[in-house]
């Protein structure tokens, strides 16, 4: 006897009398019935392989987008990082600027104070001429004077 054979004399011990039109369309179908349970064993040994293909397409196509996005990520962080550089060269070149500005007001200032100093020594100069030329004219008044003195 077969699987199926004891299966269903199993159930008509325990099916009541009403419910044996539905035992007998079982009996009736049961080639379409195997074939069915045949199909749902062949889908359900398959279901893995293909389980395990989509979730492994899923996995590459993941992985493919994550590469795709840190690449972007990558070049915002080079376009940042260069930004970064060039405001940093800015910003050195506005500090030098007002380096440069603060000497050249040095520069200014100093230059001031030496034209006050040159103009303070050019009158000393015009004094000291003045001077020597008055010693000048004494000297050749005392030598006339001695001069005459001397005859």
């Amino acid at each position: 006897m077969t699987d199926f054979e004891n299966f269903t004399e199993d159930l008509r011990r325990g099916i009541e009398e009403k419910d044996a039109p539905v035992l007998d369309d079982i009996e009736r179908n049961v080639d379409a019935i195997l074939d069915t349970h045949k199909d749902i064993g062949n889908v359900l040994m398959t279901f893995t392989d293909k389980l395990v293909k989509v979730l492994s397409q899923h996995e590459e196509d993941f992985i493919y987008a994550y590469k795709m996005h840190m690449v972007k990520i990558e070049k915002e962080l080079q376009f940042l990082k260069a930004k970064g550089q060039e405001q940093e060269i800015k910003l050195s070149q506005d500090v030098r600027i007002v380096g440069l500005e603060k000497q050249l007001k040095w520069f200014k200032n100093e230059f001031r104070g030496l034209l006050k100093v040159k103009d303070r020594n050019e009158i000393m100069i015009e004094e000291r001429k003045e001077h020597l030329e008055e010693l000048d004219s004494e000297k050749v008044a005392k030598e006339e004077a001695l001069k005459a003195a001397k005859r």
